[in-house]
C-alpha cells in the first residue's frame, strides 16, 4: 500500500487545447501534474509502479470544505499524475475509487494506493 499526504490544492482533469494544427494541455494543468508528482516522490520515496488492478482512496481537505471542480474531474487528474508519474501502469486498472472532501484546516490531497486481485 502507498498511502502519502500531499499540501497542494486540487485540480480538476483539464481537456485538450488545440492550436497551430496540433493539440496540447493546458500549461497550467501539465504544472500541476509535475507538482503532484515531486510530491507525491518526496512522500513515498522509491517506488516499483502498482502492476495490475488497484483501488484508489482520496480524501480532498480545503478550509472552506468547497472547490470549483467536481470530484470525478479531480479523481481524473489525480490518476492522470499517478501514471505519469509511473506510481501505476495504467489507470484504466483501477477497481475501486473512493473520493471524497472534507473541511479542515490542513488543505491538500491524502492517497492510499493499494494493489488489489
Amino acid at each position: 500500500m502507498i498511502t502519502a499526504f500531499l499540501a497542494m490544492k486540487p485540480m480538476g482533469k483539464a481537456r485538450p487545447r488545440f492550436g497551430k494544427g496540433r493539440a496540447f494541455m493546458p500549461p497550467k494543468y501539465m504544472k500541476w501534474k509535475r507538482e503532484f508528482i515531486t510530491l507525491m516522490r518526496l512522500a513515498t520515496g522509491p517506488q516499483d509502479p502498482l502492476v495490475g488492478t488497484f483501488a484508489l482512496a482520496v480524501t480532498i481537505t480545503r478550509k472552506s470544505g468547497k472547490m470549483k471542480s467536481d470530484l470525478d474531474n479531480v479523481a481524473g487528474s489525480i490518476l492522470d499524475a499517478l501514471q505519469d508519474g509511473s506510481f501505476i501502469v495504467n489507470d484504466r486498472d483501477c477497481r475501486s475509487l473512493n473520493i471524497s472532501m472534507a473541511k479542515s484546516k490542513q488543505e491538500g490531497i491524502a492517497i492510499a494506493l493499494e494493489s488489489i486481485p
